[in-house]
């Protein structure tokens, strides 16, 4: 499986006040779109945050070195010029942050890195880039002196991400996509296009039992929702009921709320309550003009009789059935 290597040197590296402050992460890529030198673009982005944890895995990269100069980069002046085992400053793993880039995080600086990485202040990271230009794959990172090496500004070179090969080639070789795709799901070469599919659903599609639990809480949460739909009508009808025994419990004690139907509707319960027991009573509830009284039965007014109903509707019963009286109308 073939791809193509951008070394660039687009990122510098945080100046370092002494090797004691040698810093344990580094930022290789910014998302989106980086610029080379030579104008092209390694892109970082949703593809690179997918594929590039897997490519490393499958590959034996989940561990990349920060080497100098690209000296571990077959291809490259420093590769041809230097020989095993060629230096490197620190070994680190690599970490894909969604709109922010990726982040290389030092796990440990060698002797070497540590006594020399003052002498270099730019930062070039080697990632592979699919048609598009995503990054896909990061085969290393250097320590870099402002890219004045020749040929280290911009790089391509053709790599097996199954490490049973690397050669340097300073064409544009053009990927094989099903190589690679074979590499990955780690099927033969002369593997038929349907057992490729399948092993592609099983990558994507979630298996049948996470299926069947995806379903059930789906299922549940509509349920839920409906549940929760229920209660708020519940509630709002028993807060609705409440408000109206207030106000009624307010005329019939003889009180007038100092407010709309619509003010009313927004009050609280616990504050309406609260209104209506501090409230004097304005409305009166037995005759205050002078007048005979007609007596009843057993010689109690009328009007007494009224008063000593407690139940409002039997009260609006006798108010409504004893009116002339009541009033000295008969």
């Amino acid at each position: 499986m073939k791809s193509r290597f951008d070394l660039l040197l687009d990122l510098r590296v945080p100046a370092f006040a002494s090797a004691d402050e040698l810093p344990r992460r580094l930022k290789l890529l910014g998302w989106g779109d980086n610029p080379t030198a030579s104008g092209r673009k390694a892109r970082v982005g949703r593809k690179t945050l997918a594929a590039l944890p897997v490519a490393q895995k499958r590959a034996g990269f989940e561990e990349i070195a920060l080497d100098f100069e690209h000296c571990t980069v077959p291809g490259t002046r420093a590769y041809q010029e230097s020989a095993e085992p060629r230096p490197v400053a620190a070994y680190g793993t690599l970490d894909v942050v969604e709109n922010d880039g990726v982040y290389l995080d030092i796990s440990r600086w060698t002797p070497k890195g540590k006594t020399e990485a003052l002498n270099y202040q730019d930062l070039s990271p080697a990632p592979a880039t699919d048609d598009s230009g995503e990054v896909v794959f990061i085969h290393s990172a250097a320590l870099c002196r402002n890219g004045d090496i020749e040929g280290l500004r911009f790089v391509t070179l053709s790599v097996d991400t199954g490490i049973t090969g690397i050669t340097g080639n300073q064409e544009k070789p053009s990927m094989d996509y099903k190589a690679l795709l074979l590499k990955l799901l780690k099927l033969p070469e002369d593997a038929p296009d349907d057992a490729i599919e399948k092993a592609v659903a099983a990558v994507i599609e979630p298996a049948p039992e996470v299926a069947a639990m995806t379903a059930k809480v789906t299922n549940l949460a509509t349920r839920i929702e409906a549940l929760t739909a229920e209660l708020h009508a519940v509630k709002d009808g028993e807060v609705k009921r409440q408000r109206e025994a207030i106000c009624a419990r307010a005329a019939f004690e003889g009180k007038v709320i100092p407010l709309s139907a619509e003010q009313i509707a927004k009050t609280e319960l616990a504050v309406l309550a609260d209104m209506v027991a501090q409230l004097p009573v304005t409305v009166p509830l037995h005759r205050r003009t002078p007048a005979i009284e007609p007596l009843s039965a057993g010689g109690n007014t009328i009007i007494a009789q009224y008063n000593a109903i407690t139940d409002p509707d039997e009260r609006a019963k006798f108010f409504k059935e004893n009116r002339a009286k009541i009033l000295g109308e008969g």
